[in-house]
């Protein structure tokens, strides 16, 4: 990966579209993300789908593996995306093929939960995890190419804040579709209320991406060489060793990751400790989108105000409390009152560990940047889901929530010691 130059890619790409250019593809991403949004509730990673699994009795460590697979497969999908899809004029063409055809394979998994019998239950979980890991490999894919896109439309100097409206927006479309996921997990018995909701989403996922048509890709012409499936790790290497800050910035992220493990479970024991229906899945995912509204865009404009790496911290430290909140309170609303605070993790990824990432990377080419920080911490999203579920099964919740509070202390503890920036 080449040294950045002065003037900082995302700008150059953003200078070089024209005004109309720029409002059309920033309106494109926005509701594309408000689309997007509107259909996750109704097949959420964290509430919707461990819940059909749990419906069907699945052990802990299964369970785990939704999260599992979802944040691991995304991240070895990285560096394949970068061999099969290189920036040039057919990167936008192919990028969305792959959110298309991924979406396919999640009406595939709707399918088999709807009509599938009901005590096939062997034959239900395999359909649903070879369906669930084909579409994350599938859509991980496209990934690094969509922040890659969304990067370039717009100026370094307000790119904390579009990150943080693209997540309000994603968030707005949530609590639209969390309005209407309770009732449709209560239309049908479990678990083929399962299958009518994830088929819902897929749906609303698939107009997302036929209104994301409008957007104007103008990428950086493709290199004549492409670059080696793992080149993207090496990058990464080579800028831990050259970049203390870069460095420290990996150890706080991967340490986040080990704290995000049991995240998928606070749902479940929410549940679990109010004998609440399936409906309330459905509730809690809407609970996980007021989150990210609220944070998301307070985390992109503290991150360009006081900086990433304090908007990280916070975070971190938000989450924590939430952990520790959903252990030690009992009552319904302040159930739900610390799950919204844990939920703050998604934008501390989202938004102030991503920007943090390519602030402490000064590096060109933003999709490797990303691609090879998803790679460094696959290990850790895909191992640690199934043993926090595992932990859980064993030990019960509070214990496993109170380790991954810690390990957000730690990871806090660390990004102290990274020089702060104004982004």
């Amino acid at each position: 990966m080449a040294r950045a130059s002065q003037t900082p890619p995302g700008s150059l790409a953003a200078v070089a579209l024209t005004a109309a250019t720029l409002r059309r593809n920033r309106i494109a991403i926005l509701g594309y993300e408000f689309l997007w949004g509107v259909g996750q509730p109704f097949l959420h990673s964290a509430t919707t789908l461990p819940g059909y699994l749990k419906a069907l009795g699945a052990p802990g460590a299964l369970i785990g593996l939704v999260p599992a697979v979802f944040s691991g497969g995304i991240a070895l999908a990285g560096p394949f995306s970068l061999l099969f899809i290189r920036p040039g004029p057919h990167r936008f063409r192919k990028t969305m093929a792959t959110y298309r055809i991924g979406i396919g394979l999640y009406l595939a998994l709707a399918a088999s939960a709807f009509w599938l019998p009901t005590d096939a239950v062997a034959l239900r979980l395999a359909c649903f995890f070879t369906c669930y890991t084909a579409y994350v490999l599938v859509v991980g894919t496209g990934d690094p190419h969509y922040v890659a896109m969304v990067v370039e439309s717009i100026p370094d100097k307000e790119r904390g804040w579009f990150f943080g409206l693209r997540l309000v927006w994603f968030a707005v479309g949530g609590l639209l579709g969390g309005l209407f996921a309770g009732p449709v997990l209560r239309a049908i018995p479990a678990p083929r209320n399962f299958g009518l909701s994830v088929g819902v989403g897929a749906i609303l996922l698939l107009l997302s991406t036929l209104w994301f048509g409008r957007f104007r890709d103008h990428p950086a012409p493709a290199k004549d060489k492409r670059p080696g499936i793992f080149d993207c790790l090496l990058d990464v290497v080579r800028l831990a060793a050259r970049r203390r800050g870069f460095l420290l910035f990996l150890i706080a992220a991967c340490l986040l990751v080990a704290a995000q493990a049991p995240y998928a479970f606070i749902a479940l024991e929410i549940k679990r400790r109010l004998g609440a229906g399936d409906a309330l899945l459905g509730h809690l995912s809407a609970v996980a989108m007021a989150s990210s509204l609220v944070f998301a865009l307070a985390m992109g404009y503290a991150g360009d105000r006081f900086g990433h790496r304090r908007a990280f911290i916070a975070g971190l430290l938000l989450y924590a409390v939430g952990l520790v909140g959903s252990l030690g309170v009992a009552s319904p609303f302040a159930l739900m009152a610390a799950y919204f605070v844990a939920s703050v993790t998604n934008p501390t990824w989202g938004v102030a560990a991503v920007n943090l990432g390519l602030e402490c990377a000064r590096e060109p080419d933003p999709a490797r940047v990303y691609a090879g920080i998803a790679l460094v911490t696959a290990g850790l999203r895909i191992i640690g889901p199934p043993l926090a579920g595992a932990a859980g099964d064993r030990w019960g919740c509070p214990p496993v929530f109170a380790a991954a509070a810690l390990l957000c202390v730690l990871a806090a503890l660390v990004a102290l010691l990274l020089p702060q920036q104004k982004a």
